[in-house]
């Protein structure tokens, strides 16, 4: 009888240690939203909102289809799509729509030329407004140089430059009046 309340006690000890082992553990942290990377911090710019980027390649092509399985848009027409050179398409959704070299970026352009953080076009209804973040490496529409932090207002048919990447805008005809 005394071995059977030794192993209970033994069985109640190894589960309270495990309890508690598995309560300190750290946890496995889902991957951060896109506002969670607008509102962390540039390692180079403190004081600048991390902003997301998007590439185009034929490499990226799978990452990209397995990416639109788990994309919020899906279903949705966009408004507006950016047309590269070799007729990759690049949609232009409503809000925040962040150009640039890192993965996190809506739009990724894989050019060495492209900052990672490079530019921003925000759709409101039917406008679209462009913006440059980066000084460096300063953006064009329609050939004249864009001053970073200036809003312009994008109509169909802009060429916008970044880089070296020469971007068409289009406006999704099926969805203007």
């Amino acid at each position: 009888m005394i071995w059977f309340g030794v192993g209970l006690f033994i069985i109640g000890l190894v589960t309270v240690i495990v309890s508690v082992v598995l309560l300190l553990r750290p946890q496995h942290q889902p991957p951060p939203t896109p506002r969670q990377l607008q509102q962390s911090p540039s390692p180079t710019r403190p004081n600048a909102k991390k902003r997301p980027v998007l590439e185009s390649t034929l490499a990226h092509m799978t990452w990209a289809r397995r990416e639109l399985q788990t994309d919020p848009h899906i279903g949705v027409v966009a408004p507006a799509v950016l047309v590269g050179q070799r007729g990759e398409q690049f949609p232009v959704y409503e809000g925040e729509n962040t150009i640039g070299r890192h993965s996190s970026n809506m739009i990724k352009i894989v050019d060495s030329t492209v900052s990672r953080y490079h530019a921003v076009i925000e759709g409101y209804g039917e406008e679209f407004v462009f913006m440059d973040w980066q000084a460096s490496q300063p953006s064009e529409i329609n050939g004249e140089l864009v001053t970073p932090g200036e809003r312009h207002a994008l109509k169909d048919g802009d060429k916008i430059r970044v880089g070296i990447t020469t971007l068409r805008f289009v406006v999704n005809r099926r969805n203007s009046s």
